[in-house]
């Protein structure tokens, strides 16, 4: 597990920016987990948001690396909570699989218990890494709004091979982060989103985590996206106006 873990978690201590360099208001919170650490996010709210999403990031950085992200998601009119997973930024703690599980449980009571906010409003949004936090926890957790999978892998034991080349990798990553088994025990809505061009995580990843997912989903391949392009706004094209729509779609069913 030490290796596993050393190879897969890249955190970055030092957070360079803010959302207000992007021109958000933003609260800094700290989230208590249930064995310990305090876990560091940024509250953005949005005066018109119907929906709160709850954003999981991917395996390196910290939550200063995804101001552009934070900036085209708020366009699109909800409140965000971004955190950043135990050891990352100013949070505390060391990462591991049980740890960011314990993390996103934190994140969830904070949403409910200190905004007041309904689980009915409350889409979990997660990239790469951040996608099996939230398939995990939408996996455990009911009658939230939607679950958003954006360049997400099947499992670690499938993705590790492609990011570090040795022999037994597959071996070393264990049965960890299994999106794909995950994912078909929620019981909400899913948007799953590839890049045509991601070669860490290919499109047949996507394609088979939007097989295991239950109905109503929606299974979006953005032509040309890479991995680390694979954005709201992109070039030749984005999923902004597919993510509008699922979130447009989740504001009705509880209208």
């Amino acid at each position: 597990m030490f290796l596993r873990d050393h190879f897969l978690f890249r955190p970055r201590r030092e957070v360079e920016g803010t959302p207000a360099d992007v021109g958000l208001v933003h609260e800094d919170v700290f989230l208590a987990t249930a064995d310990g650490p305090r876990i560091h996010a940024w509250w953005i709210p949005h005066e018109e948001a119907a929906l709160s999403l709850l954003w999981f990031h991917g395996n390196a950085g910290n939550v200063g690396h995804r101001l552009g992200e934070a900036e085209q998601l708020h366009a699109l009119g909800v409140n965000t909570l971004l955190v950043d997973y135990r050891g990352y930024g100013r949070s505390e703690g060391k990462p591991s699989e049980a740890g960011l599980y314990r993390d996103a449980d934190a994140a969830l009571a904070w949403l409910e218990e200190e905004r007041g906010l309904a689980r009915s409003r409350i889409v979990l949004y997660g990239r790469s890494l951040g996608a099996a936090v939230a398939a995990d926890l939408a996996a455990r957790e009911s009658g939230l709004a939607g679950l958003v999978v954006v360049t997400p892998f099947t499992s670690l034991r499938d993705v590790a091979p492609r990011s570090v080349r040795f022999p037994g990798v597959r071996w070393l990553a264990g049965k960890g982060f299994d999106v794909e088994r995950r994912i078909a025990e929620v019981d909400l809505p899913v948007l799953v989103v590839q890049g045509g061009a991601d070669t860490l995580t290919p499109p047949e990843m996507g394609r088979r985590i939007h097989a295991a997912a239950p109905e109503p989903k929606t299974y979006v391949e953005v032509p040309g996206g890479g991995h680390m392009s694979t954005h709201l706004v992109g070039e030749p094209a984005g999923f902004g106006e597919d993510l509008r729509t699922f979130l447009a779609d989740a504001v009705r069913r509880e209208s």
